[in-house]
């Protein structure tokens, strides 16, 4: 609902806002003034436009800028020292040593069970009856798969210390070889560089600093708009560690593994209701791990199954406003409720999937084999927390659905923003964890951490390093590799590798001294949530929107506004439409991710709407163009189109699996475009029946 403020930008409702017409208004200089975006294009603005492209440029490809091994070493000890780290973090040689031992433990015995049975199945007797020799046959056999399982399998992390990632290498021989190359440095990408074109931009004196406080707080309020992002992060995050999503999937996986065909079918279909209801990022979180432990241990190639998870959870996201910050950012540019946002991309959404499917189906038709043998793995394993789970889940859809009335209600206005509802939807779920760990702790398993009890059904977890990806440092390269390729491990397992146990004298004192080790240690749950948060993406967001403000300060928004409202004048409804789903699915890999991208391109469609009053049927096409090209663009060129992407890199590299910049342009081409045109003939059908 519109505010009924004089300088109130009108709303974009289902009432039209002008006369339809034949021909669009032109946007006139006195326009451009009356909405108080008109400037005259200077040596600022050039400079502010460089800027802005610069950043951009080095989000996607972050520079590495080495510093002084005197200044990483300390910097690295002031880290530790603050946070409880390494040496000062005495609960990882006390409980944590036996933690490591149990799992250890654990995993031996269930491996050692897997492969008496797989012996068993393969000694069969021969036509001669020859047991001996077909004995010794299948033990030579059994050596040979062994020998080549030990080539492909991903190697199984024991979990680390929750609050941070671990950097060190995983054996001291590596170590050994590490300390004399590494060499300490400062990443200029997602987190850090839109920051220091944020304040490089105060010190030429290009921008005052009223454009970063309406970054931050004015117009479209972008603190509501991250503070629903990372509630509803920490939410689906929580309901991750219960180990619900991982349970879905291993049910689904049991019941149709039989078959390649109905297994791909049924898995694609699980993620996208999974995603149309928690977003892209939990199940590209608690997805790709359970797939990369999935196609290992059955032996399938794990592409068409990674990049349909990958493709799935991107194209649902566009139907909640809560599945993605992109949403957000659209829902609060055109004052958008969030029941309309959903009830106009529904059609577009569903119908993209539903033609997916069977393109996939055609592009991968023979790398997914007709039959397959699942793992013997037990889903209700992956349940760790069956009643958090219950919890977690009705908390989250009792927000969504707060939101969704409140909004239709026009409730959220104002003050009284999402984060009314959102945030104690949050505080609620981070309680219940946190009495949930001390329940456990009294009961003597507090030191048992979740990853730890999830030993039990595989590698199928994600460590902290995955949230560790948004700080917009690159991963080794992989050698040229330009397909998924499964990587053999140089260095002994962690969970196979003893630990080293200090002297009780030199941890005591830190143990009792420390306040971050011992939060760490007492509220494991609520640790390991908080580290996979993407909190790098906060600097990184709220940058981007004084960025943008930037370029609407120095005039450019205005200039590009005016090319818009041309092409609308030339192009109709139907140009619209088409060329903004083209813009905004390239303007995701070369504008910051799929945020940056919605953040500029919404906010020269508001200036075009407040100039030109344009008919609702052509407003309607370019807001809903740009909403499906900005979720769908997240799978198409560059893995920094969105936070997912990267994300999901990571997260496949810590799986021993190695996906190139060519080999992701070339499976994402296709299901792109195809979607692309589903969603945009979708739209253009829409807001002509509508209006």
């Amino acid at each position: 609902m519109a505010s009924s403020s004089p300088g109130a930008r009108a709303p974009l409702a289902l009432t039209p806002l002008t006369p339809p017409s034949s021909r669009l208004p032109t946007i006139s200089m006195r326009a451009l003034t009356a909405a108080g975006t008109a400037r005259p294009i200077d040596a600022r603005s050039i400079v502010t436009l460089i800027i802005f492209f610069a950043v951009n440029a080095l989000v996607i490809f972050p520079l590495r800028i080495p510093l002084p091994r005197v200044l990483g070493r300390v910097a690295s000890e002031a880290r530790d020292a603050v946070l409880g780290l390494g040496r000062w973090d005495a609960y990882v040689h006390q409980g944590e040593i036996r933690e490591t031992r149990e799992i250890r433990e654990t995993r031996e015995i269930r491996e050692s069970k897997d492969a008496q049975e797989e012996r068993h199945e393969s000694r069969a007797p021969n036509d001669d009856g020859k047991e001996a020799n077909g004995a010794s046959t299948t033990g030579a056999s059994t050596t040979s798969e062994a020998s080549k399982s030990s080539e492909t399998d991903v190697p199984t992390p024991t979990p680390d210390t929750l609050a941070a990632p671990s950097h060190a290498p995983e054996d001291a021989g590596a170590a050994a070889e590490a300390t004399p190359s590494a060499r300490p440095h400062f990443t200029l990408g997602l987190a850090t560089a839109p920051v220091a074109g944020v304040l490089l931009l105060l010190a030429s004196t290009c921008i005052p600093g009223s454009v970063v406080r309406g970054g931050i707080v004015g117009g479209v309020r972008p603190y509501d708009i991250m503070t629903l992002f990372l509630a509803f992060a920490y939410i689906s995050l929580s309901l991750d560690c219960t180990g619900l999503l991982r349970f879905l999937a291993f049910a689904v996986a049991a019941r149709a593994s039989s078959s390649g065909k109905t297994l791909f079918l049924a898995l694609y279909a699980l993620f996208v209701l999974l995603s149309l209801g928690v977003g892209n990022d939990p199940v590209v979180l608690s997805g790709t791990p359970f797939v990369a432990y999935f196609t290992t241990h059955t032996g399938v190639l794990p592409t068409p199954f990674l990049f349909a998870q990958f493709q799935a959870a991107n194209l649902a996201s566009a139907l909640l406003v809560s599945s993605n910050p992109t949403n957000l950012v659209l829902t609060s540019s055109f004052h958008l409720s969030f029941l309309s946002f959903s009830a106009w991309t529904a059609l577009p959404t569903l119908a993209a999937a539903v033609a997916l499917y069977p393109v996939l189906a055609v592009l991968y038709r023979k790398l997914i084999p007709t039959t397959l043998s699942p793992p013997k793995v037990d889903p209700r394993d992956a349940l760790v927390d069956p009643f958090g789970a219950i919890f977690t889940s009705t908390v989250f859809v009792a927000a969504i659905v707060a939101l969704v009335a409140l909004s239709a209600a026009g409730k959220l206005e104002g003050v009284e923003g999402v984060w009314t509802v959102t945030g104690p939807a949050a505080v609620l779920v981070l309680l219940r964890d946190a009495l949930h760990d001390l329940r456990r702790g009294r009961s003597g398993g507090g030191a048992l951490r979740p990853e730890a009890e999830m030993a039990r059904v595989g590698p199928a977890r994600t460590s902290d390093d995955e949230a560790a990806q948004a700080t917009g440092t690159e991963r080794p390269p992989s050698a040229g590799v330009a397909s998924i390729t499964t990587e053999k491990s140089r260095s002994p397992s962690p969970s196979t590798a003893p630990s080293p146990d200090p002297s009780p004298a030199a941890r005591a004192p830190v143990a009792r001294a420390h306040p971050v080790a011992w939060l760490r240690h007492t509220f494991p749950t609520v640790a390991a949530v908080v580290s996979r948060l993407p909190l790098p993406l906060l600097p990184f967001a709220f940058s981007m929107f004084i960025l943008v403000d930037a370029l609407e300060h120095t005039g450019w928004v205005a200039v590009w506004a005016r090319w818009w409202a041309a092409w609308a004048r030339a192009g109709g409804t139907a140009g619209c439409v088409w060329l903004m789903g083209v813009i905004s699915v390239l303007g995701c890999n070369i504008l910051g991710t799929n945020i940056g991208l919605t953040v500029l391109l919404s906010r020269i469609l508001v200036v075009w709407r407040d100039a030109a009053a344009p008919s609702d049927r052509t407003l309607y096409g370019s807001v809903l163009a740009l909403a499906i090209g900005s979720n769908f663009g997240a799978y198409s060129f560059v893995f920094s189109a969105s936070l997912a992407g990267l994300l999901w890199r990571d997260i496949l590299a810590q799986k021993g699996l190695s996906v190139g910049r060519l080999e992701f342009m070339r499976w994402n081409m296709v299901p792109l475009w195809t979607t692309m045109a589903v969603g945009c003939l979708v739209v253009a059908a829409e807001v002509c029946v509508m209006f």
